[in-house]
């Protein structure tokens, strides 16, 4: 496809101003990449070599929107305008930026020209372009990007409230656990204890059966005594009564 060439001239220093003033007729709104600005460069500027440059942009609703540095090469720095820039018409204003950027890509020198403005001409009952054409640059990157780190951000809590769980039920597992392996020693114990318990009882009664023999045999041994002696009186009577009876 074609391009349109819209070119803007920075005069010499000390002013630099940027010719024409007036608006350039740049497109119709809504437009999209077929439109180049180019702003030349006076020969006061020198060499750039080392420098980056990028453009800035208002529309005609008056937002504002930036594009990436991109190193310079030669004196004509010049883009391509997306349909963000040209959607709502009217007349925006363009400006240059160069600038030095150090070793975390951070402007260290920055350089603002003057403005060139660009007039898009409307489309009618136009109501712009869909959210999913316009990309608005820097500022697009930026919200995606925002998008992407709470995208991010909400994943990272969801994953800390799932570690979180998991080390609740791990705790609750391990003190079901600890029950556990005590209710077992108790049980233990208390079997142990019964054991003990069981062979005093046995031992108690192998002594009560033991002394209750003793007792017993003690017992009829002085029966047997007693009747022993008793018989021997018997006797010794009979024999008292037989001698009278002979006599």
């Amino acid at each position: 496809m074609m391009e349109r060439i819209v070119e803007f001239k920075i005069g010499s220093a000390p002013n630099y101003f940027v010719s024409p003033a007036a608006p350039v007729e740049a497109g119709v709104a809504g437009d999209h990449n077929v439109t180049r600005v180019v702003f030349t460069l006076s020969s006061d500027f020198g060499s750039l070599s080392g420098y980056h440059y990028r453009f800035e942009f208002v529309d005609g609703m008056g937002q504002y929107d930036t594009a990436l540095p991109i190193p310079i090469a030669g004196q004509q720095p010049s883009m391509l305008i997306p349909s963000a820039w040209s959607c709502f018409g009217g007349v925006g204003e363009i400006r240059l930026v160069i600038c030095k950027l150090d070793a975390a890509f951070r402007e260290v020198e920055t350089l603002y020209t003057f403005a060139g403005r660009l007039r898009f001409s409307g489309r009618g009952t136009s109501t712009g372009v869909s959210e999913n054409w316009v990309k608005r640059g820097l500022s697009g990157l930026i919200a995606e990007t925002k998008g992407a780190v709470a995208g991010a951000e909400g994943a990272a809590v969801e994953a800390h409230d799932a570690a979180g769980r998991v080390a609740g039920l791990e705790t609750r597992v391990d003190n079901a656990l600890a029950l556990t392996d005590d209710a077992v020693s108790r049980a233990g114990i208390a079997a142990d204890n019964a054991d003990a318990a069981a062979g005093r009882a046995v031992r108690v009664a192998d002594d009560a059966a033991a002394q209750a023999v003793k007792v017993a045999g003690e017992a009829a041994s002085e029966a047997v005594a007693i009747a022993n002696a008793a018989a021997a009186d018997a006797i010794e009577e009979v024999r008292e009564v037989v001698n009278e009876v002979d006599n």
